[in-house]
């Protein structure tokens, strides 16, 4: 291969990594939202043992099962039903032990708003709940 082939080649394997690297992370995220509104259709139909079953194992070093359902418990009387979310951010962390998914959702519940955030770490194409904040003044009262 010539010296003036190099740089043509590099270029060709640098911009092909990046597409599939794009790829893969549209793919991941999509993956996560599907994920999202899974763990939503739960949340409203009070399943919290199957939200706990698919938490990574970063959520159960700190959460219990029995502290979790209690989260979930409070968040689903206090704010009612999920009527609609808006994804109002994300952020991808790629690292050698799986993919970290933020999304950020703007969320209108039956009584009231809520700014909620999913952290997933994504292995073999399977997300699961690493992280869940949720944000609301009535959660408070």
């Amino acid at each position: 291969m010539s010296k003036t082939n190099k740089p043509i080649l590099l270029l060709f394997v640098s911009a092909m990594s990046i597409l599939l690297y794009s790829c893969s992370v549209s793919n991941q995220k999509r993956i996560a939202e599907e994920a999202v509104s899974t763990f939503h259709s739960r949340l409203n139909g009070e399943d919290y043992v199957a939200i706990y079953r698919d938490v990574d194992s970063d959520f159960r070093e700190i959460t219990t099962d029995a502290d979790a359902t209690s989260l979930l418990i409070r968040v689903h009387r206090k704010l009612g039903t999920l009527e609609s979310s808006k994804q109002v951010g994300w952020f991808v962390n790629v690292t050698p032990s799986g993919t970290l998914l933020t999304l950020t959702y703007e969320s209108q519940f039956s009584e009231g708003n809520a700014k909620e955030q999913f952290i997933f770490r994504v292995r073999n194409r399977m997300p699961r709940l690493s992280k869940y904040t949720v944000e609301s003044p009535l959660l408070l009262k």
